[in-house]
């Protein structure tokens, strides 16, 4: 499975919890229109300074946007 798919469902779940459109989230983050779509669907290849803007967004700390701790910032176990 490609590194990014999980990621891109991960920024869905919480943007979409949040009650963000893909659009609000790019101008949010004063990206192009079409970003948050991309890295959604695992298309777009994701840097460290836009992570960062995600998680400001979003209000997450941007460990939350790889799904790799639980609520309580437990690691969580690898598939």
């Amino acid at each position: 499975m490609d590194s990014r798919s999980p990621f891109g469902e991960r920024l869905r779940a919480l943007r979409t919890e949040r009650g963000i459109s893909q659009e609000e989230l790019c101008k949010m983050i004063k990206t192009h229109r079409n970003f948050v779509g991309y890295v959604e669907r695992g298309k777009e290849n994701i840097c460290l300074d836009n992570i960062l803007s995600l998680a400001r967004a979003l209000k997450v700390n941007p460990a939350d946007l790889f799904g790799l701790y639980d609520k309580d910032h437990k690691k969580r176990n690898p598939k």
